[in-house]
């Protein structure tokens, strides 16, 4: 499992995520610490993915590639054509009769350049054929989400800084990741917002400016 967050600002989106996973390698389920669930689409674009690794990769991979060739930005019609493309390769999988289908789900989120600035999370999921939906609180969360949830219906307005809204999503990860074993590894973040585009925060500030650690 997972923890993974995308919280709106009044004009930026910050993305978070763990590293913990399983991986299929070859038939035999490895599990890994060192998994990136934190996805750079373009400058104003950022994905997050939760359960089957291998099957939700292959999907990001495949688009990243497809994008190469588009000039869209605007992360509705981003997150649109992503379903589409998902839709396809899904059914096409499900066609070879496979005795297993992955479960997977992402959450899609960034800037909406259409008319000004204005930032936008989406989700689908393989469970609900793809169905893209809106997150009406401003913040989307998936895999283990409880803890997460809580800490945000306290502290979440979309009026946060760019600095607070930071430390709430990397301390919600933290704190789902001292009691919860499937959740671990490196927090991972990233900010976009219209200036700097996506930007990764170091992992040094990660740790050191925006997460509060306890025993």
């Amino acid at each position: 499992m997972t923890t993974v967050i995308a919280a709106l600002g009044s004009d930026f989106v910050v993305l978070g995520a763990d590293s913990q996973g399983t991986l299929d390698a070859g038939g035999a389920r490895t599990e890994s610490k060192d998994l990136v669930k934190l996805k750079r689409i373009n400058d104003k674009v950022g994905i997050l993915y939760s359960g089957d690794v291998n099957a939700a990769e292959y999907l990001i991979d495949k688009f990243q590639n497809k994008l190469k060739s588009t000039n869209s930005d605007n992360v509705t019609k981003i997150a649109t054509d992503f379903r589409h493309m998902c839709i396809k390769e899904y059914n096409e999988h499900a066609g070879l009769e496979a005795t297993y289908l992955p479960d997977f789900n992402f959450i899609i989120a960034g800037l909406d350049t259409t008319g000004g600035i204005t930032p936008k999370v989406y989700s689908m999921g393989s469970s609900s054929g793809f169905k893209m939906g809106k997150y009406p609180s401003g913040y989307g969360i998936g895999g283990k989400p409880f803890i997460a949830r809580y800490l945000f219906r306290q502290k979440y307005n979309e009026n946060k800084s760019k600095d607070d809204l930071c430390k709430l999503v990397g301390q919600s990860i933290y704190d789902t990741k001292k009691v919860d074993g499937d959740v671990g590894g490196q927090i991972r973040m990233a900010i976009i917002d219209s200036e700097d585009g996506f930007k990764d925060v170091p992992e040094n500030d990660v740790y050191d400016e925006y997460i509060t650690k306890w025993d």
